[in-house]
């Protein structure tokens, strides 16, 4: 998964070569299985970091259910302790009305009795309904901060496992540069930490590209150790780790809104 730094002039294709009787001649990449394996490598630390957003994200469903169903419950126990209340002082307006034989009075006092209830009522609905919008809204960001949480986490594990294998970072050099098409001289730029570890990679990859002809390595801060980008007199490939895992969380957020 690249971000293809756009140019007109940029192709793609397969690698072809005219030999003397004039006829095309396919050349296939002799590190092709190497750099397979190395695909596979990466393809399956990417499906943990998704797999493990995928958990993260499940799990914080489940606890703003069971939040929600928390407060539903209590929303309903005050309602009905409310709703006893009413009859409570119904009686006891009865009660009373009819031992002082006021019954003007204790028509009036229960009438009063009944609205005063029936507006903290209607206050309890209103703060259980406010309640469980602020619940749905809390489950939404609380997804998308775990998605991000996720990546974060991700990042790390993928920019340790780049820091242990060297060769991991090679094969994203490698297919890379499969993606660029009989250019011969290119720029890759590198972590300054990765700069001494492919010390000895560019006459590898002069002998295993048979269109290119100079290569240069050079240290750039902005880059995170284990990601590169290539450029050429025609445009260039990003295959940083941060604009991979950025497009990966781009995918995972855009899943989770059509959900």
């Amino acid at each position: 998964m690249f971000n293809i730094i756009k140019s007109p002039l940029v192709k793609s294709g397969k690698k072809v070569i005219i030999n003397n009787n004039g006829m095309e001649e396919v050349v296939d990449d002799k590190n092709k299985i190497d750099d397979d394996q190395l695909s596979i490598e990466r393809d399956k630390l990417l499906k943990n970091a998704k797999d493990e957003a995928k958990s993260i994200i499940s799990q914080a469903q489940a606890e703003a259910r069971d939040i929600l169903t928390k407060a539903e419950e209590e929303a309903t126990s005050l309602k009905s302790q409310a709703q006893q209340e009413i009859e409570v002082a119904i009686d006891e307006g009865k009660s009373e009305g009819y031992q002082q034989g006021l019954q003007a009075g204790r028509e009036e006092g229960l009438n009063e009795g009944v609205i005063q209830l029936q507006e903290l009522i209607s206050s309890l609905n209103k703060q259980m309904v406010d309640f469980n919008q602020s619940l749905v809204e809390r489950e939404a960001e609380l997804k998308e901060d775990l998605l991000r949480l996720a990546v974060a986490i991700s990042k790390k594990v993928i920019g340790r496992e780049l820091k242990i294998d060297s060769e991991l970072l090679k094969g994203i050099i490698q297919r890379t540069i499969s993606l660029l098409d009989g250019e011969e001289e290119i720029v890759i730029k590198v972590a300054p930490s990765d700069l001494e570890v492919l010390a000895d990679y560019k006459q590898e990859l002069l002998s295993s590209n048979n269109s290119l002809e100079r290569v240069k390595i050079v240290s750039d801060e902005g880059i995170k150790s284990g990601g590169c980008i290539i450029e050429t007199d025609f445009g260039g490939f990003d295959a940083t780790i941060a604009s991979q895992l950025a497009e990966v969380e781009a995918k995972l957020l855009e899943v989770d809104n059509d959900e």
